[in-house]
């Protein structure tokens, strides 16, 4: 699809880390009339590297390709479930949250210098200004809250880190759970029409303690281990805790907002049990008395939502 000639192919453990479980694809341009073919060929002593076997490819079937490409096509066409929003509403509320992520910044940034690897804030602030981008360019759905989020992790997961993968997960795992729940909402009353249906408080917390469910299937991380989970779990159990109550969905997220805020507080001073801070020695953690970065970006995040919809 992208005209991309594949000359060699190598697989084996060319770079590796330890205990960072993964999978990489390097890809290497060729300049023409190279050299660099012949000498990829060649055999080589050392240990760390796989001796390279060649195999005629001139008889496989590149008509794959087409029939691969044939398959997505109908896949695309096939038609989902339509979780309906307002899309200014979507939109501003996003927009909102990217721009308190790139206003707080600097002040990620510094805490994540003092224990951290420096990264986290501008890493955040990347992704941040991609996804405001992607709606200037009209890439994202505005009128289909799970195919907008969904589309949103895309760009997040393009931008890498440990916080980028994670808030992939979680909001990809979101994106499923709103269709699934508006979906089996939809199916109890069979009255109701598609373009009736609007996310209520209820579902909204259903389908962020599924996704919190998902996510915690592939992190460790719990309350108390210093990471941007300090701020996660809170908010959830307390917005559908209060909604439970009280039935008001921005009231709930109000309450939610500030255990969020008491969760990212909290993490001073806690001792760091999975993530970069885990290098730093615990007396400078405590005397510095700063929030984990990656707890503090998720508050900075919510807030942002919040003020919006608010």
């Amino acid at each position: 699809e992208k005209k991309f000639y594949i000359k060699r192919v190598y697989v084996g453990h060319f770079m590796t880390s330890l205990n960072m479980p993964g999978v990489s694809l390097s890809i290497l341009r060729l300049p023409k009339n190279s050299e660099l073919v012949n000498l990829l060929d060649e055999s080589a002593e050392a240990p760390g590297w796989i001796n390279p076997i060649k195999v005629d490819i001139s008889s496989l079937d590149v008509s794959l390709d087409e029939k691969i490409s044939h398959s997505n096509a109908k896949k695309k066409e096939e038609k989902h479930f339509v979780v309906n929003v307002d899309p200014q509403l979507f939109e501003s509320t996003i927009k909102a949250a990217c721009n308190a992520l790139i206003q707080a910044e600097p002040e990620i940034t510094k805490y994540d210098t003092i224990v951290g690897d420096g990264d986290c804030g501008v890493t955040l602030k990347h992704g941040a200004t991609d996804i405001l981008a992607a709606f200037e360019e009209g890439q994202i759905v505005t009128n289909d809250l799970s195919e907008g989020l969904m589309k949103i992790s895309s760009f997040l997961e393009a931008r890498g880190g440990t916080s980028g993968f994670l808030y992939c997960l979680f909001i990809n795992a979101l994106s499923n759970s709103l269709r699934y729940f508006v979906e089996a909402k939809m199916k109890e009353d069979s009255h109701i029409k598609k373009d009736q249906i609007i996310v209520d408080g209820e579902c909204f917390g259903a389908s962020l303690k599924s996704a919190l469910s998902t996510l915690q299937t592939y992190t460790p991380a719990r309350k108390g281990d210093r990471t941007m989970m300090d701020v996660i779990i809170p908010f959830i159990t307390t917005f559908t805790d209060t909604y439970s109550t009280d039935y008001n969905t921005l009231l709930a997220f109000k309450d939610a907002i500030e255990a969020a805020k008491a969760g990212a507080e909290y993490t001073k001073g806690l001792k760091p049990r999975l993530g970069r801070s885990t290098y730093i020695a615990d007396n400078i953690i405590k005397e510095a008395q700063v929030p984990d970065p990656g707890a503090w970006a998720a508050y900075v995040i919510l807030n942002g939502i919040y003020d919006n919809l608010s």
